[in-house]
């Protein structure tokens, strides 16, 4: 279906589009569902009188009123920012037919059905199972017209020529009454006024209540996911807080170790890490090896030595050996520390 759209080929049209190839996937998808629509370029004129040629999709899509099936004409545009914004659509109605105001319908024929509310929700709901967002647009844009034609199925938006003005003419007849009792009259027109007062104020509150709860069921995925997203922080903050008690704890037992070893005087360092403490170890013999290397090496060059310097030179020897294995392990240690 995608050479259909190539026909008309309008380059000043796909310029006006933010993402051309999503608006194509979804009218080649909405052409391939329902053979009756075509597609062109035609003008769309918004709600503050501006112009602009846009890519319209027209026809016919089948709807089942009461068991009968009816062709009903209707008119897709695609707004500049599609899939961002949902498509606009009216009713059409032929040179024989008139609009039939309701819920769904408006006078002018603009449709307003509750998906069209909630069109934002309903495109970005389960972006983690796929981020393919020209796929889901098309797939959104057929679950409308599904809903759509649903909808006219149950109250159709139009009505011949011929029935509305048969109506209207039977309404407008008199028809011929018993004379009445002039109270009893007063008193059924009265009635009458009433009933056609109350009957026009509950038809207002029912279309208000209707139109707030589709705004309702549309906010209601937003709230989810902002809900989801204040739980996951929650969730975060309090494992950044457990690990800021541990690390609390840890500082507490450092400094409790430190201020005992401060009273007691003790002349040594109270590490809590196992590696600090072998390189803290490591480092003490490695300097005490060094200063008995240096004092066996004044005593062999003092000539009055009361030791023999062949025993000297074999502690120096078992002592070097001892230092070179400390040092090596003392570099092992700093490696592990990264220090």
């Amino acid at each position: 279906m995608t050479h259909v759209l190539d026909e008309f080929n309008v380059p000043l049209v796909k310029a006006y589009f933010q993402s051309w190839e999503k608006v194509r996937e979804a009218a080649a998808a909405l052409l391939a569902k329902y053979p009756r629509i075509r597609a062109d370029s035609k003008q769309f004129c918004f709600n503050d009188g501006r112009e602009q040629e846009l890519l319209c999709l027209f026809g016919t899509i089948p709807v089942k009123v009461r068991g009968t099936l009816y062709n009903i004409p209707v008119d897709v545009w695609f707004l500049p920012d599609f899939p961002v914004s949902s498509p606009v659509v009216f009713v059409v109605p032929t040179a024989s037919m008139v609009i039939k105001p309701s819920r769904v319908v408006d006078p002018n024929g603009q449709v307003a059905s509750h998906l069209l509310f909630s069109w934002h929700s309903q495109l970005n709901e389960n972006t983690s199972e796929s981020n393919d967002t020209s796929s889901k647009a098309a797939k959104l844009v057929l679950k409308f017209l599904k809903v759509l034609r649903n909808e006219f199925g149950e109250r159709c938006p139009v009505v011949a020529k011929s029935s509305a003005t048969s109506v209207a003419t039977h309404s407008m007849q008199e028809i011929p009454k018993k004379k009445l009792n002039p109270l009893i009259q007063t008193l059924d027109t009265r009635i009458a006024k009433e009933l056609r007062s109350s009957y026009g104020s509950k038809l207002d509150e029912l279309e208000t209540c209707y139109t707030n709860k589709v705004q309702l069921l549309g906010s209601s995925d937003i709230i989810s996911q902002a809900v989801s997203r204040a739980n996951m922080e929650v969730h975060e903050f309090t494992e950044d807080a457990l690990e800021l008690d541990k690390d609390i704890a840890e500082i507490s037992q450092i400094l409790e170790a430190s201020k005992f070893a401060e009273e007691k005087g003790l002349d040594h360092i109270i590490v809590s890490n196992p590696v600090h403490n072998q390189i803290v170890r490591l480092v003490a013999n490695d300097n005490a090896i060094e200063d008995t290397l240096y004092i066996l090496g004044r005593q062999l060059q003092k000539e009055d030595c009361h030791i023999d310097p062949i025993t000297i030179l074999k502690s120096i020897r078992m002592l070097s050996k001892q230092q070179f294995d400390i040092r090596v392990e003392l570099s092992r240690a700093r490696q592990v520390a990264r220090i």
